[in-house]
């Protein structure tokens, strides 16, 4: 059966076996610096983010897209959490 797409304000969210949509929580700091604390893929468990390794503009190689990509620790995993426009999503 074929996936179906969905948007987000108007972002189609095109399938993708490399990127997963996450839904973020996040602190938003007076200087406009955005810093995620958790985030939840749509059908699985909250996972918390540990530590901010680095922030910087790149692109999603596997996944396809950019924004602004946060380098996580994650228990013991290292993880690519973007932010592109207003869709997060991690790279797998």
């Amino acid at each position: 059966m074929a996936e179906r797409h969905r948007s987000i304000e108007g972002v189609v969210l095109e399938p993708n076996q490399h990127k997963v949509f996450v839904k973020v929580r996040a602190d938003h700091e007076l200087d406009g610096m955005i810093r995620p604390l958790m985030f939840r893929p749509e059908d699985g468990a909250a996972a918390k983010i540990d530590r901010i390794l680095e922030i910087k503009r790149a692109a999603a190689t596997k996944a396809g897209g950019q924004g602004i990509r946060y380098t996580c620790r994650v228990g013991n995993n290292q993880i690519y959490l973007f932010h592109d426009r207003d869709i997060w999503f991690i790279e797998v």
